[in-house]
């Protein structure tokens, strides 16, 4: 009964010790969640039932914390079968661990290797499962910014390395004087964070203020783009955009940055009237607006003959580049993009500077499995009724923006994977990324998100500019501490409507991770993982010939 309890208890633990969810639990989690599962099923011999019973209750603990994906409204139903395969996927990684774990009293070598092969089995997770990059077990210890100083050595795989080694050794304690030794273990990541921000704010390099303007429109799928079964949601492309400018006030920035996919009909589709878009521009910004327009040329504006008079429509990249001339700012803006040479589609970031008229492009390279792109043909029909009817091409790895402020531009989810932010991240000033979550409205996914994003500043040494169109609209500094944010949590920040005014100055500097990347902590994992098989290996040998 006593261990029944202590799983339980667990479960309750390690499923809400997450930032996203309940904060004061991150701290115990990241030390003694595990930690109680380990000593409770500890007296079970059968190997077997032990990697069942771990499979069940970490597969629970993934239902738990991607319960995002239970969100079927704009996803349909095929989502619960994803979330089920992914959540069991998870359990089964946790099965293996735990039924390797031996018997006997676990020395420090058995928890580091044991802590190796699950950082491995969470790195792995990468390179399956469609790039699958949620919930590692390191995400414990990003509640606060004092224990996130941790990542700058080896990512959140380094801080998942470290919470699996302390609990493994906690839980296989025979007494509380080495359970206590191991709690100071826990310990060190904090005294870390503390010397690592005590010596990087006294030799922070002093870089000149950013003023930033983040738009967030909060709209909900269905009113922004037309779903037949949701047709009274749908506000018109050109509401959606006098709804923008409504919010911007009449100031100059550095830098404005508009979310992913921020209206519809994609970049250079000249749909809107021109006579239509300069009253809208007199309107907002008076006379001096007309001097702000760009040229009437592609991918700006379309001339066509409609009854033998010349009609001149124009597009949201018209928009943009207006926006940028009218603010004399640099203007980022995610927007679908069609490259008719390719007949290719890409979900993109687009960087316009003022009076420039050269229109800049990031595609995004990680893609969304049937939101993004389609596995395969035969889904095509079902996709349909979600409002769903194109895929995007993969976006190419050297791409680079170039704005008067060096910035690295990331889409949506690739912010959750270390490498893609570490190896855009290099001489740049800051990140900057563009998100959309609005396809799991009133779920945990835009937390969840959250935290993830902000793991991507400590490792990299740089601060973070994120705009969304729903979800978390904030600047967070290099260290982790969030500088400004549009609506706290608890509140219904997902659906505000507007724009957080910012000014910051970033604060850079080189973190070891910058320099090696998850090949730090993986190779660490495996150079482990090789002396404890060849430990292991030599004293079975001398065993023997003692025998």
């Amino acid at each position: 009964m006593n261990n029944f309890c202590a799983v339980l208890f667990s479960f309750f633990i390690v499923s809400l010790g997450q930032p996203s969810r309940i904060v004061w639990l991150c701290p115990v989690a990241a030390c003694l969640g595990f930690a109680l599962f380990f000593r409770a099923i500890s007296s079970v011999r059968d190997s077997w039932r032990r990697f069942w019973t771990a499979v069940v209750w970490f597969s629970g603990i993934q239902v738990i914390q991607l319960s995002w994906m239970s969100s079927i409204e704009y996803q349909g139903y095929y989502i619960l079968l994803v979330y089920a395969v992914i959540s069991c996927c998870i359990g089964l990684q946790f099965g293996l661990l735990t039924r390797w774990i031996p018997q006997r009293s676990l020395k420090v070598r058995d928890c580091a290797a044991l802590a190796a092969l699950w950082t491995l089995f969470e790195w792995s997770r990468l390179l399956c499962l469609c790039g699958f990059s949620w919930n590692p077990v390191g995400i414990a210890l990003s509640f606060h910014p004092i224990p996130l100083q941790s990542a700058a050595l080896f990512g959140v795989f380094g801080l998942s390395f470290w919470v699996m080694f302390t609990n493994l050794g906690v839980g296989h304690s025979k007494n509380w004087k080495k359970a206590s030794q191991w709690f100071a273990v826990a310990l060190l990541p904090y005294l870390f964070g503390v010397i690592h921000l005590q010596y990087q704010q006294h030799n922070q390099t002093q870089l000149k203020p950013i003023r930033v303007a983040l738009v967030q429109t909060g709209l909900l799928p269905s009113q922004k783009v037309l779903l037949t079964h949701r047709a009274s949601d749908y506000i018109l492309p050109m509401t959606q955009w006098e709804n923008i400018l409504s919010y911007l006030p009449d100031k100059q920035w550095d830098l404005i940055v508009l979310p992913e996919a921020a209206v519809p009909h994609g970049a250079d589709y000249a749909v809107f009237p021109l006579s239509q878009v300069q009253q809208i521009w007199k309107n907002k910004w008076g006379e001096k607006a007309e001097n702000t327009l760009p040229s009437l040329i592609p991918p700006f504006a379309r001339q066509r003959f409609v009854q033998g008079k010349e009609v001149v429509d124009v597009s949201n990249l018209f928009f943009a580049q207006a926006l940028a001339n009218v603010c004399q700012a640099d203007v980022i803006v995610g927007l679908d993009y069609h490259d008719s040479w390719t007949n290719n589609f890409y979900n993109s970031a687009f960087l316009l500077r003022p009076d420039h008229e050269c229109v800049q492009r990031y595609d995004k390279q990680v893609l969304l499995p049937l939101a993004e792109y389609l596995p395969c043909e035969w889904m095509r029909n079902w996709t349909k009724s979600y409002g769903i009817f194109d895929f995007f091409s993969c976006g190419k790895e050297d791409q680079e923006l170039q704005a008067r402020i060096p910035l690295s531009v990331s889409i949506c989810y690739e912010e959750t994977f270390p490498e893609i932010i570490r190896r855009n991240a290099q001489a740049k000033v800051a990140l900057v990324n563009v998100t959309n979550d609005n396809y799991y409205p009133n779920s945990s996914l835009a937390e969840q998100h959250f935290s993830h994003a902000r793991l991507r500043t400590v490792e990299n040494g740089r601060p973070l500019i994120r705009a969304c169109n729903s979800g978390v609209t904030a600047v967070v500094d290099s260290y982790g501490y969030v500088v400004a944010r549009l609506g706290e949590k608890g509140e219904d920040f997902e659906h505000k409507q507007g724009v957080l005014e910012c000014s910051f100055v970033p604060h850079i500097y080189p973190t070891l991770f910058s320099l090696w990347g998850d090949k730090g902590i993986v190779i660490l994992s495996c150079l482990i993982l090789i002396y404890y098989a060849i430990r292991c290996y030599f004293h079975r040998k001398i065993s023997k010939l003692k025998n």
